[in-house]
């Protein structure tokens, strides 16, 4: 067993609901939930504050949730007011008492134990005279907790990663062999706030073949890896949303301390005071958009998805493909398919690959599915088609795709689309092949699609409002985190901004008195080709290097945060210069967690633990150059090897590629690179560099172009990132 790691608690006021929009609760979580995670700001002052009559628990700690061992969490919900409570739980040896306060809230600092489960959590009056029901939470497990997050190569889903870029066969094998109860998930939605949120909607979900597909590619490899080391259950709080900015997951408090803010800030003050005097919302615009489809498409309105319509004057179609290149506007795709008689009653899985770029779906005239978020045309659908739309023989799958612009369709592989029973992917029907197609309404008719708004997920703090402000009583062991391409035109910000964020969390998980850091380990971001992006990418880069204690190679104008316990992995052996959402996840998640295992949980261990030495042995921080010499024509580049796993090596053999030199005029070639050994008095290992165009090198940089893939690798597997150094002697 890992030695207790028991903090404090952290111990706040009373936290209550933004009822905004609720003029009575009628008892209804759901209905709670949906006014406190609503985009749409109201006053609380303008609404009445409604009795709660019942005891309700916040879904983070709902049923299957994995809660953080040896810790103790944060208990809390609504019950009718001033009511005596008790919590119990199967670990504990004697129930733990709270009260609800006048409003309604209660809270209680409960303790856990070692890892297992499952367990029970019961929310209960203290006495029996009451009618008041009790509040039950079941299939609990004790554990280790992460929150994964970041933009979209977190989001990354297993099915889009086809696990690691696995064929057809090996995808399918592992997804049905994945079942794990004690791997569990919890998905934040996507949600953008004005204000500090208090909850977020959710429910946990146990890893197996009818939900991994949609879970974090990334956090699934993690989490995975920490199973098989720590032999504990792990839960995993996914928060991530593709293309978005790190001041988006930033508290105000930390921007307005940050500085250079201050405009977005005061705007957003300004609609939270004031609502609606800013503009109308995103949301609010686009909804009005799909509203207006109805009466703009010929398609909706002469219902083309009906069981019953005559297709016969539809054009003939291939998907995956383009049906009608050069169109922009509401796009009618239609194939019959033969359902078998096992199938019907059954909830199917319908894919259908990435769709450009919004759907609704219809199978045999009723509606089971859609995507009305826009820029997720590069995502693949995984529908779940309830049971009682299922019948046996001869349906119709209809998706109406509607383009805002470019390329459009069902453009994935063919092998993405299929149908098949939840639980039974090994039974298919292939949808790919000839469809019918008809053209609806044009861009033109529809009018532009709204996609942006001076709020929405890139404003600052809006995330962190919505996402992860919900999060800050959930006990969590540290975070996983993949994001900065969104800030990369602004790699000196990001340097000072990136750990000011991580800062900003640290001071919400954990207490001052936890004598615990928050441990922070995240992704460098991967090779990807923008041609000349003038050094940005790999500059972003190294501001994610510089973050860590002891960086080197970072250029001398970016802030060096130095904070213990964080850790980056590199990723320049696992990208795809011409896809920015690289399918090899794998090696991702891995490194990430043997960050976790030799930065975090060797730290727990006493040093006759035999796993202690073995967990920091592990291949995790990809080595920096320790120095930089000039001798004659020649500049070298030094680094330190302190075991076997460290020697650099090519992996193709060849000389060391992605290195370049410039003399005192600052100009920049290829240079030819040789790996040589250091004195022995020295030790270590160095590159030793030339270029016939530079006779007097001064300056270094190392894969500097946004798509490097340099071959230098050391034994144990790590690539090397960036950097940069100069040399004057």
């Amino acid at each position: 067993m890992l030695a207790p790691m028991i903090r404090t608690a952290r111990r706040t006021a009373p936290r209550h609901f933004r009822l905004g929009l609720v003029p009575a609760l009628a008892l209804n979580l759901a209905v709670v939930l949906g006014s406190a995670c609503s985009t749409a700001h109201h006053s609380v002052a303008s609404t009445p504050r409604a009795a709660f009559t019942a005891i309700v628990v916040m879904p983070t700690l709902g049923d299957g949730a994995v809660l953080q061992r040896e810790d103790a969490i944060d208990v809390w919900g609504t019950a009718p007011a001033n009511l005596d409570l008790v919590v119990e739980a199967s670990w504990l040896d004697a129930p733990v008492p709270t009260r609800s306060d006048a409003d309604g809230h209660f809270e209680a600092d409960v303790p856990t134990g070692p890892a297992g489960g499952p367990h029970r959590l019961v929310v209960r009056p203290a006495r029996s005279t009451t009618d008041v029901a009790a509040h039950a939470v079941e299939d609990l497990w004790l554990g280790e907790v992460w929150i994964a997050s970041g933009q979209s190569n977190m989001e990354w889903s297993v099915a889009a990663a086809r696990w690691n870029g696995l064929d057809q066969a090996g995808y399918a094998r592992a997804v049905a062999n994945c079942a794990d109860e004690q791997l569990r998930f919890f998905q934040v939605p996507n949600r953008t706030s004005l204000e500090p949120e208090q909850v977020c909607t959710g429910t946990w979900v146990a890893v197996a073949p009818e939900t991994v597909e949609g879970l974090s590619a990334v956090g699934l490899h993690f989490a995975r890896r920490l199973r098989a080391e720590l032999d504990v259950p792990i839960g995993i709080v996914q928060a991530d949303w593709g293309g978005t900015v790190a001041e988006a997951w930033t508290s105000a408090e930390a921007l307005r301390a940050f500085g250079g803010f201050d405009a977005d800030l005061a705007k957003i003050a300004e609609e939270t005071a004031d609502p609606g005097s800013q503009g109308v919302a995103l949301a609010t615009r686009q909804d009005r958009w799909w509203r207006g489809i109805d009466a703009s498409d010929r398609g909706l309105r002469e219902r083309w998805f009906a069981r019953d319509v005559d297709t016969s004057d539809w054009r003939a179609v291939e998907a995956p493909g383009d049906p009608d290149g050069g169109f922009d506007g509401c796009m009618w795709l239609r194939r019959d398919v033969e359902i078998p008689e096992s199938w019907a009653g059954r909830d199917l899985m319908l894919h259908l690959g990435p769709v450009d770029d919004m759907d609704v779906v219809w199978l045999d005239g009723e509606e089971v599915a859609a995507t009305k978020v826009w820029n997720r045309w590069n995502e693949p659908r995984h529908y779940r088609v309830p049971r009682e739309a299922v019948r046996a023989g001869k349906v119709s799958v209809t998706v109406l795709c509607v383009d805002t612009g470019g390329g459009a369709g069902m453009h994935g592989r063919a092998d993405e689309m299929y149908l098949h029973p939840v639980n039974a992917s090994s039974e298919r029907v292939e949808l790919a092949g000839p469809w019918s197609y008809r053209r609806g309404a044009s861009m033109g008719d529809l009018g532009t699609f709204p996609t942006s708004n001076w709020f929405g997920p890139n404003t600052p703090t809006a995330l962190f409002n919505g996402m992860i402000a919900p999060l800050e009583r959930t006990r969590v062991r540290g975070a996983i985190w993949y994001q900065g391409e969104s800030n990369a035109s602004r790699p000196e910000q990001y340097a000072r901004l990136f750990p000011a964020m991580i800062e900003d969390w640290r001071g919400r998980f954990r207490a001052a008195d936890d004598g615990l850091a928050f441990p922070f380990y995240y992704v460098q971001i991967a090779p990807f080709g923008r041609g000349d992006d003038g050094g940005s990418w790999a500059q972003l880069r190294m501001a994610q290097t510089a973050v860590m204690p002891g960086a080197r190679g970072v250029p001398e104008r970016f802030h060096r945060a130095a904070l213990a316990h964080t850790g980056m992995v590199v990723t320049t052996d696992v990208g795809n210069p011409t896809d920015i959402h690289p399918k090899r996840k794998l090696a991702v998640g891995e490194r990430l967690a043997n960050w976790a295992l030799a930065d975090t949980y060797a730290e727990s261990l006493s040093a006759s633990d035999a796993r202690q030495a073995r967990w920091r042995a592990l291949p995790h921080r990809s080595p920096e150059p320790a120095g930089f010499e000039r001798a004659g024509t020649a500049l070298t580049v030094t680094f330190e090897r302190t075991d076997a796993a460290n020697e650099l090596v090519t992996v193709d053999g060849a000389a060391p590629d992605g290195f370049e030199i410039a003399g005192p005029d600052g100009v920049f070639h290829a240079a030819s690179a040789e790996l040589v050994e250091r004195l022995a008095a020295s030790g270590g290992q160095a590159v030793r560099l030339t270029s016939p165009a530079v006779s007097e090198p001064v300056s270094v940089r190392f894969a500097w172009a946004s798509d490097a893939m340099p071959n230098l690798r050391t034994r144990g597997g790590l690539s090397l990132g960036p950097f940069v150094g100069r040399a004057d002697g």
